[in-house]
């Protein structure tokens, strides 16, 4: 065996006690990796459509913007964090129950602005939420958007025989994800126009 050193020609042979002593310690590393590797838990991601898997994994709430990020309480990012780590761990159902919770987490907002109560007893779900946002004249988008949501993914998976596919649950993570962001945005602007209100 010969090793070049810089990039000069000269070279060095191992004599049979360096090969020797060479050679234990590759059987060794590769005894020793052989037995490590054995009680590591690796797992292999498959691609999620033009997903960056090591954002959805690591810090799923980056998919909204830093604008809307600063506005959200640390459970929302939160919650947001872990239905993007579902969905690229491809447990649709769990998707659906993470990012429900941010999406009525953000809902409730609104009930911190002035000019909203807080609601009844009896009201205190996203439907009764719903309703409240129309009769303060919430824009239609956010309110017809909210009641797809609830409608088409939130009530149908609260039943046990239920869950969601993987397309699904894609489907909804971008639909909560444009609701969460206009929501923020009247929210926003809601607060703002009271303060400049006299």
């Amino acid at each position: 065996m010969r090793s070049r050193q810089g990039s000069g020609e000269s070279t060095k042979t191992l004599d049979n006690e360096e090969r020797r002593k060479l050679w234990t310690l590759i059987v060794k590393f590769s005894e020793t990796l052989e037995r490590e590797l054995a009680e590591v838990n690796l797992y292999f991601v498959d691609q999620k459509q033009a997903w960056d898997m090591t954002i959805l994994i690591e810090k799923g709430e980056t998919v909204l913007s830093e604008r809307t990020l600063s506005s959200l309480s640390a459970s929302i990012k939160s919650d947001l964090r872990e239905a993007a780590r579902c969905l690229a761990f491809d447990i649709p159902t769990a998707v659906g129950f993470h990012i429900f919770r941010a999406v009525e987490a953000v809902v409730k907002e609104y009930f911190k602005t002035p000019s909203f109560s807080t609601p009844g007893k009896y009201r205190k779900n996203l439907g009764g939420y719903i309703e409240i946002l129309e009769n303060n004249r919430v824009d239609n988008k956010i309110t017809d958007m909210l009641r797809h949501l609830k409608d088409n993914y939130r009530n149908p998976i609260l039943h046990p025989q239920d869950s969601l596919e993987s397309d699904e649950a894609d489907s909804l993570f971008g639909v909560a994800k444009s609701a969460i962001t206009i929501m923020v945005k009247d929210i926003e602007n809601r607060k703002r126009t009271k303060q400049l209100s006299p």
